[in-house]
């Protein structure tokens, strides 16, 4: 440029001031202004050391439509004239725009800014609308934006400001890019890569429209402020009254929690889906009409298809053995469409062969993707299980009649034993009796001889004779009354009855005393208490009676001079219990565990059965609810009874 061409420096300015239009200046390199003229103060204030785009234009970038790439101008001395929108007073302005050389600063940018006038209402019009337009945009949920051909913003509405570019105001976006606000973000979090992955996918996205001129529907997504954010975005190129491509316009709505619940609901259906498939029952899915519209593998399996297209599409009637059973089942599935459970309730199907099988089914209440209802089958082969279970009735009937036959041999047999030991009993018991009767017989023997030789000598007279009668009858009496305790004792009892226990074994034990007596064997009896227990008393007797004469035989093998048979009976709370204990030796060790077994025995083949003490585990165990047994004690054996107490 030629040094003579520079301007007056002062005077250029005093003209400027002169102008009724914006005018200003700015350094050539750094875009800092250096003047504002009169006009340009009043519109946009006093400079302020910011750059010409920052003061006029509040932008944060230089202007879009700046054509002045800085630095020196090889175009001094030119003109350039457009116009240019004021996004800081929302005014059209015609911008004259010079490169010159002056001679205090050397070379300027000088701009002359003519509004572009509209009548009053127009304008009133224009900035009423704008007005709402920005109230409407900024009240919306939804984010919305303008950009211009290098995606730099010209509109934000508050919802990108606050949820996207996290910007101060809707000022702030005003000549920046996605990228400027992704990067200070970023900056601000080094700390955290993944803190906000927005920016650069927003601003390529604008490519496309651009190049295509048409709308496009797009997901962008990436974490803000540490979160997830998922965009449904719709980008639109952007015209000027004159039709020319001046940007984009785009809408963006958060559907971050309709696309979780997407997942989740996609996950939920996939795992459905497995586990219909999978299931280890057989699934089928009928409509309204009782068609099939869904079945699984198990299905196809169990009713011997080769595939689901055999099935799917056919009325179920085909899968009853008959129209009868179908109609019969109908009603079932009226009540489950309606929302009633079905459970557990076993019926016949048909396979593809013609074999019939038995399935438990399952019923349930389900919406069909029409909108009707239907009805949800699942269902099992049973077949294998219903035969076994057949068989296993058959199996029980048959073990049943066995059991009642077996049952009743050994009823036959029990009561065949009963009636051994009570013979063998019976035979103790004459013995007994037949012992007692030895000395009244030899007293009656006496007393007829006495008499006889009274008679003969004259000496029978009144007196005699009334006691002959006399000791004649107390004998007499004494061998009756061993007769009616023998008939009770053997008299078979009908009922269960509630007795004293120290009472029924005084009776055995005055059966027995003679007899023992005379083998030199006393008896003893000591009791706490007189208690009661339930059970057929003549059969406890017996019991006494078999453990008494076992005793007696012991005592009598080992040859002991003067046996005892020691009898103690204690109360319990609950229970009665009763000891036998003998000085007889004891039972040897190798037996004592086979006593109470039918038909053992340690005596001679013709003194013994063998079922005395089986008889007497029975009747305490079985009929009497107790517990019997035995040990060795020091000098003989313990036979322990215990009863459950009735009082």
């Amino acid at each position: 440029m030629d040094e003579n061409n520079k301007i007056d420096y002062q005077t250029l300015t005093r003209t400027l001031d002169l102008l009724p239009m914006t005018a200003y200046a700015v350094e050539a390199d750094s875009r800092k202004i250096i003047f504002l003229n009169k006009k340009a103060v009043q519109e946009f204030g006093e400079i302020d050391e910011e750059p010409c785009y920052k003061h006029i234009y509040g932008l944060e970038l230089p202007c879009p439509f700046c054509t002045f790439e800085g630095g020196k101008n090889k175009n001094c001395n030119t003109t350039e004239e457009y116009e240019a929108y004021n996004f800081k007073n929302h005014r059209r302005y015609k911008i004259s725009q010079s490169s010159i050389l002056t001679d205090e600063y050397g070379e300027i940018k000088l701009q002359i800014a003519s509004e572009i006038l509209q009548s009053n209402d127009s304008k009133e019009g224009e900035r009423y609308l704008f007005d709402i337009f920005r109230s409407i945009a900024d009240n919306a949920s939804d984010m919305i934006w303008a950009k211009d051909l290098d995606s730099k913003y010209i509109f934000a509405n508050k919802a990108i400001c606050d949820n996207l570019l996290i910007a101060e105001s809707t000022d702030e976006p005003i000549g920046k890019t996605d990228t400027f606000f992704a990067k200070r973000e970023r900056e601000k979090h080094r700390d955290n890569p993944n803190w906000h992955t927005f920016g650069e996918m927003c601003h390529n996205s604008d490519i496309p429209v651009l190049q295509s001129k048409k709308p496009i529907r797009i997901d962008e997504y990436g974490n803000v402020r540490g979160k997830f954010l998922f965009l449904e975005v719709h980008k639109a190129p952007l015209y000027d009254k004159e039709g020319n491509l001046i940007g984009t316009v785009g809408t963006a709505r958060d559907v971050t929690k309709q696309k979780e619940l997407e997942a989740e609901l996609k996950k939920t259906i996939e795992f459905q889906k497995t586990i219909f498939e999978n299931n280890a029952a057989g699934i089928m899915i009928v409509d309204s009409k009782r068609d099939i519209v869904a079945v699984n593998k198990q299905l196809v399996t169990i009713f011997g298809y080769d595939d689901k297209s055999e099935i799917i599409g056919q009325n179920a009637r085909f899968l009853h053995v008959s129209d009868e059973n179908y109609q019969r089942w109908a009603p079932k599935f009226e009540t489950v469409k309606d929302g009633m459970l079905l459970a557990n309730v076993e019926y016949t199907g048909r396979q593809k062969n013609g074999t019939v099988i038995w399935c438990l089914f399952y019923g349930t209440k389900i919406s069909l993707e029409n909108g009707e209802n239907g009805v949800m089958w699942s269902l099992v082969d049973v077949t294998k299980e219903r035969k076994a279970r057949e068989e296993l009735k058959c199996l029980n009937e048959m073990l049943e009649r066995k059991i009642e036959t077996e049952s009743a041999k050994m009823i036959e047999h029990e009561r065949l034993m009963m009636q051994q030991s009570r013979m063998s009993a019976m035979g103790e018991m004459i013995g007994a009796i037949a012992h007692q009767w030895r000395q009244p017989l030899n007293a009656l023997g006496l007393m007829i001889q006495d008499a006889d030789m009274s008679y003969r000598y004259g000496e029978m007279d009144k007196g005699y004779f009334e006691m002959f009668k006399q000791k004649s009858m107390e004998q007499i009496s004494f061998m009756s009354k061993t007769i009616d305790d023998f008939r009770d004792f053997f008299k078979i009892d009908k009922e269960i009855k509630s007795f004293p226990v120290i009472s029924k074994i005084n009776e055995v034990i005055s059966l027995l005393k003679p007899q023992f007596a005379s083998s030199d064997i006393q008896i003893t009896l000591e009791q706490d208490c007189d208690c009661s227990v339930s059970g057929y008393p003549n059969e406890f007797m017996q019991v006494i009676l078999n453990i008494l004469n076992n005793a007696k035989d012991a005592i009598i093998q080992t040859k002991k001079e003067g046996g005892l048979i020691k009898i103690t009976t204690r109360c319990r709370t609950n229970a009665c219990v009763t000891t036998i204990e003998d000085n007889g030796g004891g039972i040897e060790k190798q037996v004592i565990e086979k006593i109470f077994d039918p038909y053992f025995t340690t005596k001679a083949p013709d003194k013994g059965t063998g079922i005395g003490l089986y008889m007497a585990k029975t009747i305490i165990e079985k009929h009497m609810d107790g517990a019997i047994n035995v040990t060795n004690t020091e000098n003989g054996a313990l036979f322990s009874i215990m009863l459950p107490r009735t009082k």
